[in-house]
């Protein structure tokens, strides 16, 4: 019992520690302005702030300078005669200021939730913040989320030794602006821009990824609705002969519609037609309108059939494909 009675006293001693020194290391970050800080206000407000540095790149600046040297010219020689040399340098210079700037923040109708639990987008740099949290240090963190009333922007240039410039910007907005904190202390923030920008980011890699899967699977439906056409032409076929169902003939050409109009629909949206849907229905009304003509030639071989249907369907399905021409 003495033992683990100076165990526990031991490793209460080292956990009280390790708080405090963990604890002095966040306000030594503050005093470094690395962190920031977080106040609660009552009616579900706070006002925070963290730092960030921004990189300025100036204008280029191009120079060019020209030396010119000559030679004796009073020893004759044979035309074309050198009598100097002139060599031009060409320079470009482009200027890079770097400021650290203090964003200060203040929300309305601010909640705070777990990461686990909380529904905002994040930018790169605040998903590799994220994944650098130790799992035993991962409860401890939360999310500010709310809409920003109040933002209050300065800047100090730290790219020139000599002299210091502040600009200080007080800009009111609305807006969403999330946070990540750990307790008072704030480790960092983003707002709507970065928002907008990561969003942006997701629809284009959604719509590259939508385009290599439709590039993949168009001649699948192509070759799909093809196979299917033959199918039911042949159900058709024995259907006529009196040895099949003319249910299978009917869900096959269903089918078979349904896989051109998707591969039709594929099609037009990898190439980026103006209307893709509006397209991919016309065609799939051509693919219906061939496949029942194919389907009266079959029919006509046991029963006598009218020549009126398969023009009725051919002047269609040319009305209907330059239709769809114009959706292109």
């Amino acid at each position: 019992d003495a033992f683990i009675g100076q165990l526990d006293a031991s490793l209460s001693e080292e956990v009280d520690r390790f708080s405090r020194q963990f604890v002095e290391l966040l306000e030594r970050m503050v005093d470094l302005e690395l962190f920031g800080l977080v106040e609660w206000l009552p009616k579900q407000c706070c006002r925070y702030h963290f730092f960030r540095r921004v990189v300025i790149q100036g204008p280029e600046v191009r120079t060019q300078s020209t030396n010119e040297t000559f030679v004796d010219d009073s020893e004759e020689s044979s035309p074309p005669r050198i009598i100097g040399n002139r060599r031009t340098t060409s320079t470009r210079t482009v200027k890079h200021e770097i400021r650290f700037a203090r964003h200060q923040h203040e929300l309305i109708n601010a909640v705070r939730t777990s990461i686990g639990n909380s529904t905002v987008i994040m930018p790169p740099p605040i998903v590799r913040l994220v994944d650098s949290i130790p799992s035993w240090l991962y409860p401890f963190f939360e999310v500010i989320d709310g809409q920003i009333v109040r933002e209050l922007i300065i800047e100090r240039d730290v790219s020139v030794e000599d002299w210091t410039q502040v600009d200080v910007r007080d800009e009111p907005i609305i807006d969403i602006d999330p946070g990540i904190v750990i307790g008072p202390y704030v480790l960092s923030g983003w707002g709507s821009m970065e928002i907008r920008k990561e969003q942006e980011r997701r629809q284009t890699a959604q719509q590259q990824a939508t385009e290599i899967v439709d590039a993949r699977i168009a001649p699948l439906l192509s070759v799909g609705a093809i196979g299917l056409s033959g199918i039911a032409l042949w159900f058709q076929y024995l259907a006529s002969a009196g040895h099949g169902n003319w249910l299978f003939v009917v869900l096959t050409t269903v089918t078979a519609v349904g896989a051109a109009w998707q591969a039709f629909l594929s099609h037009a949206t990898r190439y980026r037609f103006a209307a893709p849907v509006h397209f991919a229905l016309c065609m799939a009304i051509c693919t219906a309108m061939g496949l029942m003509i194919a389907e009266w030639i079959v029919a006509r071989i046991f029963y006598s059939m009218s020549w009126i249907t398969p023009v009725v369907l051919g002047a269609t399905s040319f009305l209907v494909f330059q239709i769809g021409r114009l959706f292109r």
